[in-house]
């Protein structure tokens, strides 16, 4: 199944990116490329993550990583990365806009 970053989720990891070069550029690739590659497994495993409460008619799912959490929706054909955020912002915010 193929892994798609919406622009929100595009977006979200250069704000990640940028906030993490302010102390060391290095850090901020390495980070970022562990993140598109905790993505990129949910092209093998999305299914096994848990339905979002509040948030199941959307179909999205929650796979923690690390402090951030990958929101994402399976579709017939692909896993969609709908946004990447710090796991303790509040989730019925960022779903809610």
């Amino acid at each position: 199944m193929r892994v798609r970053l919406s622009d929100l989720a595009e977006q979200d990891l250069l704000d990640i990116a940028t906030f993490i070069a302010a102390d060391s550029v290095l850090q901020a690739e390495i980070y970022t490329d562990k993140l598109l590659q905790a993505c990129a497994g949910l092209a093998e495993s999305a299914e096994r993550y848990a339905l979002i409460p509040r948030y199941e008619g959307r179909g999205y799912r929650r796979r923690p990583f690390e402090n951030y959490a990958i929101i994402c929706v399976v579709t017939s054909d692909e896993v969609v990365v709908v946004r990447i955020t710090s796991s303790a912002r509040d989730i019925d915010t960022l779903l809610d806009d």
